[in-house]
């Protein structure tokens, strides 16, 4: 195995390097002092029993918190109320729709059998009276199914 000395040069001495730069600069973090405080702190004084004042403004934030909270039950309250008037709404208009949609297409094919029927009575009348001028087979035989089809609507 052959060894190249210029990169085992470098190695060792970048990592010394390494190693003497960590230790520089713990040393110099350990050995400044931290910076004097610059204002003394107020001690908390806390007032063992409160006075009149204090507890009617606690009672008084308490009643306005209670108003608050009642009227943010009260809003939502209204609001589910008029979304389920709102959901409620939409949904007989979509019922209504397909109603009228059913009654359209109701229409439609009553009006398509009406005309039909039409067609087939005038059909029917039509034959009968080709059968009366010329009284041939084939007259008959048209007259004939026409007229059945025009009693048979189905």
């Amino acid at each position: 195995m052959e060894v190249n000395y210029v990169k085992l040069y470098f190695t060792i001495t970048l990592s010394l390097g390494t190693v003497l730069g960590a230790y520089e600069g713990f040393k110099a973090l350990n050995s400044s002092s931290p910076p004097p405080p610059t204002t003394k702190q107020q001690p908390v004084v806390i007032n063992p029993a409160p006075s009149v004042d204090t507890e009617q403004l606690v009672q008084k934030v308490l009643q306005q918190a209670q108003a608050q909270s009642v009227n943010v039950v009260q809003q939502a309250q209204q609001a589910a109320v008029q979304s389920l008037v709102d959901i409620q709404q939409a949904h007989a208009s979509s019922v209504q729709k397909q109603l009228l949609d059913n009654l359209d297409k109701q229409n439609a094919e009553r009006m398509r059998r009406l005309n039909g029927q039409k067609k087939n009575w005038e059909t029917c009348r039509f034959w009968t009276a080709e059968y009366k001028e010329a009284k041939s087979a084939y007259n008959r035989a048209m007259m004939d199914g026409a007229c059945e089809r025009a009693r048979n609507p189905n």
